[in-house]
């Protein structure tokens, strides 16, 4: 997918500083790359440039995090401009209830969730129903 001008793809980060930085701030990556994804799609919202909205990978490791919610409402997040992708290899089938807490807060910041890779054997039609993709 080619961009606009003055555009970066986040992918095009260099994986090393993104580490670096997570590591020098002891935050999670996932944590690093929404900072970085946030600040990109505020910048081009300032240059005119029409992205509707941005999404990033999230750990199955995040969802588990207590202090997910907390941390997200902390950050300039604009319902309906980020989602989520969940790898369709989370493991979903068991009840867990600070993953569910957790989906249920995300959609309600006005997050999307989306489910990444979707169609290669992992998911579960049980898994699917609770997710609510």
């Amino acid at each position: 997918m080619n961009c606009a001008p003055n555009v970066t793809r986040l992918e095009n980060y260099d994986a090393n500083d993104i580490a670096e930085i997570a590591i020098s701030r002891d935050e999670p990556i996932d944590r690093v790359i929404l900072e970085h994804a946030l600040d990109d799609f505020e910048h081009w919202r300032k240059q005119g440039l029409n992205v509707p909205s941005i999404s990033v990978n999230v750990s199955f490791r995040r969802l588990h995090d207590e202090n997910l919610i907390q941390s997200l409402r902390d950050l300039p997040i604009r319902p309906g401009t980020l989602s989520f992708e969940l790898l369709e290899s989370i493991f979903l089938d068991e009840p867990d209830d600070i993953v569910a807490w957790n989906l249920e807060q995300i959609r309600d910041l006005g997050i999307d969730v989306n489910i990444d890779d979707f169609g290669t054997g992992h998911a579960s039609i049980l898994s699917l129903l609770k997710l609510r993709p």
